[in-house]
């Protein structure tokens, strides 16, 4: 059944853009540390609160409300996914994207365990059918302006199915553009049926985006098990279709599988932030080039866009506009000798960032 309920996640002081921080569960030294310690070090799932269905959508009507902007996104784990590791996942992007609105997940039963694949496909499409109706009620009841939606892996499963189910329950007098964003993330999703229902959910946002690799190993193997392409490969396989903006991400470093670059990797994090932020098309956006054929298809230059730099440098315009370039100078006036050459050189590479950012906008 449907549990709702309300999650504490902390991150650490040290946290990287990109990284989850994560305590071996075998180490002695995560004991040694404490509990503020291992705070200090990790990103961690502090709490759990459930909640009844009324006191639910009160308390994400109120968190909304108080929140500086009433955005809100919806996380949608993969395959071998715990309740935990989604819960820890989704504050990190919220963290690193600068989400300033309200971050939600919605966690599907998943084993948890490489070798439950089958298991978990077996219940993904199911939860997908509860997963609509609950996306009907956050659009209905919690008074969010911009809802986005942004899934991984086999949970692009349970994402499409509940898309497809709550568009058929929904009015013609109804809005067409339900959402903002829709983020499907290597999909791991047969992609005849993707490409087969994705008019339907073209329909339904603002901007649909793919992202896809060739070197997701993770998808590679899922292909060779289904006998067909994934919609997360990109190569020969990769989907060009109207309406949908398709990433090929196969330049981008990430984990050993090459299957979680889309919160891994400081360059792809950046292209999530300025979407969620702006909505920006690809042409508008850092590292895109046009692929031969279509429109729809780009090529993302990771080299072109990675650093933490870039990423400081984009929150920096978002929360300032031109006034941040002052505060950047500002801040380094103040720095002395004591700070050391390395400080004085990330500060300014944060400045030649914010001057390019800011030329952009005002060309």
């Amino acid at each position: 059944e449907l549990e709702l309920g309300h999650l504490d996640v902390t991150i650490p002081e040290t946290h990287k853009y990109g990284e989850l921080e994560t305590e071996s569960r075998l180490s002695l030294f995560t004991y040694v540390l404490g509990e503020e310690g291992r705070k200090k070090r990790y990103v961690l799932l502090q709490d759990v609160t459930p909640l009844d269905p009324d006191n639910f959508y009160s308390a994400l009507r109120n968190y909304i409300g108080d929140s500086p902007t009433n955005d809100v996104f919806m996380f949608v784990h993969g395959y071998n996914s715990s309740f935990e590791d989604a819960a820890r996942r989704a504050a990190q992007l919220a963290y690193d994207l600068d989400f300033d609105g309200t971050p939600m997940m919605y966690s599907w039963p998943s084993q948890g365990s490489t070798a439950a694949y089958t298991v978990d496909e077996a219940v993904v499409r199911l939860s997908g059918q509860k997963m609509s109706r609950f996306i009907e009620r956050v659009v209905a009841q919690s008074g969010a302006e911009r809802v986005h939606l942004i899934a991984h892996s086999m949970g692009n499963r349970a994402l499409i199915e509940a898309l497809q189910s709550y568009s058929a329950r929904r009015e013609t007098t109804q809005p067409q553009k339900v959402f903002d964003q829709i983020i499907f993330t290597a999909p791991d999703v047969d992609r005849d049926y993707f490409v087969e229902v994705i008019d339907g959910i073209n329909k339904m946002a603002n901007r649909v985006t793919l992202y896809a690799s060739d070197n997701d190993v993770a998808l590679q193997t899922s292909k060779l098990l289904h006998g067909a392409p994934r919609a997360g490969q990109a190569g020969s396989s990769m989907i060009t279709h109207a309406g949908l903006d398709s990433i090929d991400m196969s330049a981008v470093e990430a984990d050993l599988l090459g299957h979680t670059y889309f919160a891994a990797n400081q360059g792809a994090i950046h292209d999530l932030f300025r979407l969620f932020w702006r909505g920006d098309p690809p042409s508008m956006r850092c590292g895109m080039n046009g692929g031969p054929g279509s429109a729809g298809f780009w090529s993302f230059k990771a080299d072109e866009c990675k650093g933490a730099d870039l990423l400081q440098a984009s929150v920096l315009v978002k929360r300032f506009g031109q006034a941040a370039r002052d505060r950047v100078r500002a801040r380094i006036a103040t720095l002395t000798d004591r700070d050391g050459d390395a400080t004085k050189r990330e500060w300014q590479k944060i400045l030649n960032r914010l001057n390019g950012l800011l030329d952009e906008d005002n060309p």
